[in-house]
């Protein structure tokens, strides 16, 4: 910051500073998620295999996500179609996520799964939607549409 940057480095520095704000928020929610695990099985209680299921694949897109943000990061190169890539995945997830809250709610009314899971479940979901946003958020950083 004593010397004065180009273009080039002040956007890329900028960059750096949006992503690890980013990184350090989808740090948060998979801190949140384990927080809301370790409560669960503090109380011996448990999601459905329904709702595990949900919780797991929905997890794992978000982190096949990451993960290629990760490799697009390490390259060091613009990736200008990603963002329109990244809202696509976003849109898909946050569909699921409400799929798999409708699923759980109707599950809760036909007594196959436990009402008092209801608010963990809906809070695993949460943090998974702002995982997808803040992966989102780092594909338009990693195409150059933001910083």
């Amino acid at each position: 910051s004593s010397k004065s940057l180009s273009p080039s480095d002040a956007r890329k520095v900028a960059s750096y500073i949006g992503l690890a704000h980013n990184f350090e928020k989808v740090g948060d929610c998979v801190d949140h998620i384990g927080s809301i695990i370790g409560k669960l099985k503090k109380n011996n209680m448990s999601f459905s295999d329904i709702a595990r299921g949900d919780i797991n694949r929905i997890l794992e897109e978000n982190i096949a996500h990451f993960e290629k943000s990760i490799e697009i990061f390490k390259s060091d190169e613009l990736y200008t179609a990603y963002a329109d890539e990244a809202l696509h995945i976003r849109i898909k997830i946050k569909d699921e996520i409400k799929d798999a809250k409708d699923s759980h709610f109707q599950g809760i009314n036909d007594r196959i799964c436990d009402g008092s899971t209801a608010i963990p479940f809906s809070d695993v979901l949460n943090n998974l939607n702002v995982m997808s946003s803040e992966n989102r958020n780092i594909a338009e950083v990693l195409s150059g549409k933001k910083y």
